[in-house]
């Protein structure tokens, strides 16, 4: 699922098939070895009321910008440590044991840090974290997390993630059941649905976010707060910040994710490589009624017209043709008083990716290449 969402950007039968089966036999296999508990023993929450919504539309914006300073920090501090790596000439193995060191240093303090435990999400979702944990959590998750990872260690991003949400969720849901306990769950719902909702905004993968927190948890009542706030979440980090945690890099390196896929590769195609040269054309001066038996005789919908020097004019389309055949308009015209001229051109120097944006923003299926 995060692949198509974030990867492909493609939601078809024959990308999302596949997936679905992969997924279904992993998780009969796993659960036969496993059992079906939840990784999260979660107390049941539900919503408490519809003015509810409003306070996780709230946590999903501050979780989507919480999104972008997690992103922006880890990749702050994994430049870091390339830089001083290029300027010191340390050893690669060196670079991992300065991020350890560093990342031991303030775990010391915050032991609810170390990447082994799920203790802290637990006791949030619970509502039994304290404000010092929470607060430091929060704060230097993403700093500890660039430390490990972004020295060179190995790791992902989706744990760091949720267990930052979920402190934010859980400071979050202590204030406003403080101030609004009758129609506000306690706090532990507010770390469950931050839990999603910034992960669904480092990863911009909402669909999967809310797929897994119902997994891990197990838990439905309160999927409608989650995919809310998740979604907020993903929309405003997008609009804070271009990039996710996955596509920094990779377009950093020039390449696109989703449907800029296509893009990317297209960038590398010249059109002169998949042009069409055996097109059918027609003079300027020729008669209108000399081109019908061209038109109703060929499989072409559209075809080129050029000047007495082989330079080309514009382009005639079938569907104006039979326009013109149902008025009898046909009678005394030429090729050029049918002719569109302000159409798409291209040079055989141009890539196919400048052909597509072309053709995306104009109404025409064809250009031009000369």
């Amino acid at each position: 699922m995060f692949a198509v969402e974030v990867l492909l950007g493609d939601f078809s039968v024959k990308t999302f098939s596949p997936i679905v089966i992969a997924a279904v036999i992993g998780t009969v296999l796993s659960r036969s070895f496993l059992g079906n508990s939840p990784t999260f023993q979660v107390p049941e929450y539900a919503l408490v009321s519809n003015t509810e919504l409003l306070f996780y539309c709230v946590l999903g914006i501050l979780a989507g910008l919480s999104a972008v300073m997690f992103i922006k920090t880890y990749y702050a501090i994994e430049e870091w440590f390339g830089r001083i790596e290029k300027r010191w000439k340390m050893p690669v193995w060196a670079m991992p044991a300065i991020g350890g060191l560093m990342s031991g240093v303030i775990c010391i303090l915050f032991p609810g840090l170390y990447g082994f435990t799920y203790e802290a999400i637990n006791n949030a979702v619970h509502g039994n974290e304290s404000w010092r944990n929470m607060i430091g959590i929060y704060l230097f998750k993403p700093v500890v997390a660039g430390l490990s990872i972004g020295s060179g260690g190995s790791g992902g991003m989706f744990a760091p993630a949720m267990k930052m949400g979920a402190m934010l969720g859980g400071m979050f849901g202590k204030i406003v059941h403080l101030l609004f306990p009758s129609i506000t769950a306690t706090s532990g719902a507010y770390a469950l649905v931050g839990m999603g909702a910034l992960t669904a905004g480092v990863m911009r993968a909402p669909l999967t976010v809310i797929l897994i927190l119902f997994e891990v948890t197990g838990q439905y009542e309160i999927v409608l707060p989650i995919m809310f706030a998740s979604v907020t979440s993903s929309l405003i980090a997008r609009l804070a910040y271009r990039h996710s945690m996955e596509s920094y890099v990779l377009e950093k390196e020039g390449v696109r994710l989703g449907f800029g896929i296509a893009l990317s590769v297209a960038e590398n195609i010249s059109i002169f490589d998949v042009m069409k040269t055996d097109y059918v054309n027609f003079n300027n001066s020729e008669s209108a009624t000399s081109m019908i038996d061209v038109f109703f005789n060929t499989p072409e919908s559209t075809f080129l017209v050029v000047d007495n020097k082989g330079i080309f004019s514009g382009i005639i389309s079938l569907n104006e043709m039979r326009m013109l055949l149902r008025e009898d308009y046909l009678v005394g015209l030429i090729a050029e008083d049918i002719t569109k001229k302000n159409v798409p051109v291209l040079y055989d120097t141009s890539k196919l990716d400048e052909a597509l944006k072309l053709l995306e923003i104009s109404d025409y299926d064809n250009a031009a290449c000369s």
